[in-house]
């Protein structure tokens, strides 16, 4: 099930390859701007994302907007499956995103800095790979979900 992308309504499409459906989200990496850096409010500067798809391939995906800013990694094992992702949006870029899994205690995030104008989440099932758009920044997610 496809659902979003949330965010703002700028920047260019992106999305995986349909010839190559998920199987398992493998990892994601981040990078993020928070609102102490540049004197600017928090924001999602890029994305990517690998998966396995249901031949066991590995599938790289991205960069998806900027390299810019601080690098997160999220390596989700293979016992684990991401089942949340929170986010928010100052109406043009996604300001920030939290990742929450079925095994780790803590989430992790929130990545860029929370704004207050726009909230939005995907949940339930597991969370196999991600669609959006992007320009300079992360404009706005989606993701592909397995499950209610």
């Amino acid at each position: 099930m496809k659902i979003g992308p949330y965010g703002g309504p700028g920047g260019n499409h992106w999305d995986i390859n349909a010839l190559n459906p998920p199987k398992r989200l493998v990892s994601i990496q981040i990078w993020s701007t928070d609102s102490s850096c540049e004197g600017a409010g928090g924001v999602v500067n890029g994305i990517s994302f690998s998966y396995l798809d249901m031949a066991g391939q590995l599938i790289p995906s991205g960069p998806w907007g900027s390299q810019t800013g601080k690098p997160h990694v999220i390596n989700i094992g293979e016992d684990e499956r991401l089942i949340t992702v929170y986010g928010t949006s100052d109406g043009k870029f996604v300001t920030s995103l939290k990742f929450v899994t079925d095994r780790a205690s803590d989430p992790y995030g929130p990545y860029g800095a929370p704004s207050t104008i726009s909230t939005f989440s995907f949940q339930g099932g597991s969370i196999l790979a991600f669609l959006g758009r992007s320009s300079e920044k992360l404009n706005a997610i989606g993701a592909y979900k397995l499950g209610v």
